[in-house]
């Protein structure tokens, strides 16, 4: 939402300015390209904070290991204890590839919108002021 407001704030800004049409159209591109960039982690957080809990067949079967570990056998216990430790380093593996590969992802995205930002409002390495 700051990278979308941010956009917003830059439009106010030129609004006056000679530039104001190419400023109005690099941000509405970009606001786009944010929207784009985020909108499977707004679709999780949207769907898991208004609608449902969040599912991950992974996790789902951690919590079932955990929870097969209250039994009063303990040759259960110790079944279940070991298959949850397999378990866990298992999706601990993908879930550290999967975050790493989306924090690499959202870099790039951060990249591109800020460097498209930098050539926008600047010229020859000079910012270029907004009108007053």
């Amino acid at each position: 939402m700051r990278l979308l407001t941010y956009l917003k704030v830059i439009r106010r800004a030129y609004k006056k300015s000679s530039r104001s049409e190419k400023i109005k159209d690099v941000t509405e591109h970009l606001e786009g390209f944010v929207k784009d960039m985020f909108r499977g982690y707004n679709y999780v957080r949207g769907s898991h904070v208004h609608q449902l809990r969040y599912s991950d067949p992974d996790l789902d079967r951690l919590s079932l290991f955990d929870t097969l570990t209250n039994s009063e056998n303990e040759d259960f216990v110790h079944l279940m204890e070991f298959g949850y430790k397999l378990a866990f380093r298992d999706i601990r593996k993908k879930w550290k590839k999967r975050i790493e590969k989306d924090s690499m992802d959202l870099l790039k995205g951060l990249d591109i919108y800020f460097d498209s930002l930098y050539k926008l409002l600047t010229k020859k390495g000079e910012f270029i002021f907004p009108s007053l």
